[in-house]
């Protein structure tokens, strides 16, 4: 894996709704946040999370496909895999 860089078009996400969630879940944290990906790594997206106080690392499934079907075992309510909580 190398030093971490910008983010990929295919992995971007929404930093900003990240912060207020973690902001939410971990006591401790503090923003802003920045956000830098890992390049050259296996299958799963890597993310470097920094801020002020502390430093992070996500890591999180890798993006469908963009011809990928969802299956049933994919939804929410079959218990399969789903989005990050819908948390403004």
């Amino acid at each position: 894996m190398t030093n971490p860089g910008e983010i990929t078009e295919r992995h971007r996400f929404d930093s900003e709704r990240l912060a207020v969630y973690l902001g939410r879940h971990l006591p401790a944290f503090r923003g802003p946040l920045t956000v830098k990906q890992f390049h050259g790594g296996q299958s799963n997206p890597t993310y470097l999370l920094q801020t002020e106080a502390a430093d992070y690392v996500l890591r999180s499934k890798p993006a469908p496909a963009a011809n990928a079907k969802i299956t049933h075992g994919d939804t929410p309510s079959s218990g399969g895999p789903a989005e990050s909580p819908a948390e403004p």
